[in-house]
Parts: structure tokens; sequence; C-alpha cells
């Protein structure tokens, strides 16, 4: 996991995660919605051609707008970003966590959230996000298309697999709700991720040897240099010799 800043003043560094990494997580306030920063951004992450997932935290905040992001993102930016986690303020308001993929409400049970059915009062919403879901993952394939416009129900599992497909794409940009203050919907966005974030296809083909991109060093009086390295294909043991490439 490469935590990159996400403050202007320090955007020069991220180049080297994003080369390295094979998906990005962009994390969102839904309070202050979305930035010219946040644009910025996002134009950087279409010159790496990079997979994506929105993160949307805060959202136990009060003045939480999960909708009102979502909007935006999807005017602005992506209007193929769908939440696969969804906020829903309900009617006594209480902050309901959905997953829209399985069609479960996530309740907490100690430390961890358990899926439960639905309410009816929360059904019409989370209904809507699945039918926007499932109409951007299956016009990406014609075998799920077909059997989708002939009313067969899709089972999360194979959903699951057509949607990482979309977000290796990026053909669509899933949008998940969370809050890391109350841990909720934390796990699901952990578990999707590695769904989602499977490895992408070598950026570089090789005959032979190893490839690596040096994202930091430091130098220390008593340990000497010390870099931190992603392996990008091969692999690297403490007898490899290393060469340094301008390139």
């Amino acid at each position: 996991l490469l935590d990159t800043p996400g403050i202007a003043e320090l955007s020069a560094t991220r180049p080297l995660a994003l080369r390295a990494a094979d998906l990005a997580v962009v994390v969102l306030s839904p309070v202050q919605g979305l930035g010219p920063e946040l644009l910025r951004l996002w134009h950087v992450l279409d010159e790496f051609a990079l997979p994506r997932v929105v993160v949307v935290s805060k959202c136990d905040a009060e003045r939480c707008d999960f909708e009102g992001v979502l909007d935006e993102l999807r005017t602005r930016i992506d209007p193929h970003a769908d939440p696969v986690e969804l906020m829903v303020v309900a009617p006594e308001g209480e902050h309901a966590f959905l997953d829209v993929v399985d069609e479960l409400v996530l309740v907490p049970h100690g430390e961890h959230e358990a899926g439960e059915p639905v309410p009816e009062h929360l059904r019409d919403r989370e209904r809507s996000a699945r039918e926007h879901l499932l109409d951007d993952v299956v016009s990406n394939d014609d075998e799920l298309l077909e059997r989708y416009l002939a009313g067969e129900e899709l089972g999360a599992d194979e959903l699951w697999g057509a949607l990482a497909h979309a977000t290796r794409t990026r053909r669509l940009t899933p949008v998940f709700a969370v809050s890391g203050m109350t841990n909720r919907g934390v796990e699901l966005l952990r578990d999707a991720l590695v769904v989602l974030g499977t490895t992408r296809e070598k950026r570089e083909t090789l005959d032979e040897g190893t490839l690596g991109l040096v994202l930091g060093a430091t130098s220390d009086t008593y340990q000497g240099a010390t870099a931190m390295v992603a392996i990008l294909d091969g692999s690297l043991s403490t007898s490899s010799a290393i060469e340094i490439s301008t390139e």
C-alpha cells in the first residue's frame, strides 16, 4: 500500500508511486466535495492509464452529502462512477451502509459488520443503484449483457468478476462509502480491493532478469543508504546484482 500525499505542495512525489501501482484509491470528503486538486489528480491517473476506485470517507458526519458527491463525480469527472457501497440516510436520521452487489445492509456487530436483508424503506434506493451498476458492468461483456437482457438474475460472484474486469479496463469507477472513525463500510472496501486490485499485465516485457522501480531513498549515518523498491517483473534476492538505469 503506497500512501501518497493528497495536498498540492507534495504532488511531485505521486508519479513514482503511480508508476508502480496497480490501482489508485482516491479518497474524498463528502463535506468538501470535489476540488481543483482532485481534477488535476484525475488527469494524472488518466495519463498513467491507471484503474481507480473512489472512497467517500467521513460518511458518519452530520453534513455528509454522499449523493451530492456522487452526482458531482458523474457530472464533472466520470459518468460511469457507480456506487458498490452506498450510504443512505434513513428517515429516522440513521446512516445506513448498503452492499449494492450482494444486496445487503451492513449492520455493526462488535468490531465487525454483518450483512442483513435490506429493509423495505431502503430497497428502492438500493435497487436503483444496483440497476445503474449492472447496466455499466454488463455493457462490457456480451455474454452477460445477453443474459441480463433476457431477464436472468446474475450471481454476486460473477458480478464481482465482471466488475473487476470493468474496473481494470477503466470502463467504470467503483465508489465506496465508509467511515474511518466508526469503521463502517471498511471491511467491504478491504475485501473489494483484493478483488478489484488484482495485478495488471506487466508494464514491461523482459527476456530475462528483473525490473524494479525505486520509489524513494534515505541516507543514514549508521545504516547507510536505503532504498524502497517496487518489483515490476522478476524477483530480487540478497545476492542479486543491481544495475541502475537512467531511462
